[in-house]
């Protein structure tokens, strides 16, 4: 399914799951969906921050990304969007409160982001 809602909430949490919520919502309305080629992961560093208890713990990752999309619109394949891009982001972790969910694996969950670096390549993706 190219809009699974159900998805999100395995990786994401908080203000970054209610912003993909919204984003997958407003596509599966317009009949659209993006398309990702990921070629390249490389997590840069990782690290814990310290919460006083009973606040869940919280780490920082930084991580180089090269990525391409393609916006598919049945209605009019002509007409698409793509780029490819490389990035680096950093990612808000939080490590998911057991008791919270129970039904759930614990895990962290990606909280926030925010493109540190970005590059748009004019190459054809690998």
């Amino acid at each position: 399914e190219k809009h699974d809602l159900r998805r999100l909430d395995a990786v994401l949490i908080g203000p970054m799951l209610a912003e993909w919520r919204e984003r997958v919502t407003g596509a599966a309305e317009a009949g659209v969906h993006w398309r990702y080629q990921v070629s390249k992961v490389e997590v840069q560093s990782v690290k814990l921050e310290r919460q006083l208890a009973p606040a869940p713990q919280l780490a920082v990752a930084v991580v180089d990304i090269r990525e391409a999309a393609e916006l598919v619109d049945p209605g009019f394949p002509e007409a698409t969007d793509s780029y490819f891009s490389t990035y680096t982001v950093r990612y808000t972790l939080e490590e998911e409160d057991k008791r919270m969910s129970p039904s759930e694996a614990p895990g962290w969950k990606i909280k926030g982001s925010s493109i540190i670096k970005s590059r748009l390549d004019s190459d054809a993706m690998p």
